[in-house]
């Protein structure tokens, strides 16, 4: 393969990486591994090229951009490991968006949430009552559901300890 990153646009860019990933079995196991359709990249990823300033690369959950200076010794042989690294970022974003509690951010705030309310003096029936139903509707199988509310009852039993020391 030629050194097309170097004189490339970002749409030829975007074509290019678009095409490793999809000919890459590393990277389409990452996305498989993850539950996420390898056609997500066409129409939820873009790539660009910036000056960013000493950081390699960056991403959020549409766009992975890229250092000038990454593309300055051969990419394709020494640089595919931060489209690796950032496209990671990226999965776990999407899957962020596909499962609400998907996010650590969620279960933490949920945990919280439940300290609170036992730290009160509210049962254990009680906050269930309030809580239980709002994680149930993100779920097909009440099991999960159940299993998923106890996990954060653990993690807000805990705080409530923790706190009161």
């Amino acid at each position: 393969m030629s050194n097309w990153y170097k004189i490339s646009s970002d749409q030829k860019l975007d074509n290019e990486l678009k095409s490793v990933i999809r000919n890459t079995p590393f990277m389409i196991k990452m996305l498989e591994n993850n539950s996420i359709p390898l056609d997500r990249i066409d129409n939820n990823l873009t790539f660009e090229v910036r000056d960013l300033d000493g950081k390699k690369a960056q991403s959020d959950s549409k766009t992975i951009i890229f250092d000038r200076k990454v593309f300055e010794d051969d990419f394709m042989e020494k640089g595919l490991h931060f489209l690796i690294h950032e496209l990671y970022h990226w999965i776990t974003r999407q899957k962020e968006r596909n499962f609400y509690f998907a996010d650590p951010e969620e279960i933490e705030a949920f945990a919280f949430g439940i300290a609170y309310e036992l730290s009160k003096g509210l049962s254990l029936e009680e906050v269930a009552k309030v809580y239980y139903p709002i994680i149930e509707d993100h779920f097909n199988d009440k099991h999960d559901a159940k299993k998923l509310f106890q996990a954060m009852v653990e993690i807000a039993e805990k705080k409530v300890k923790s706190f009161g020391d």
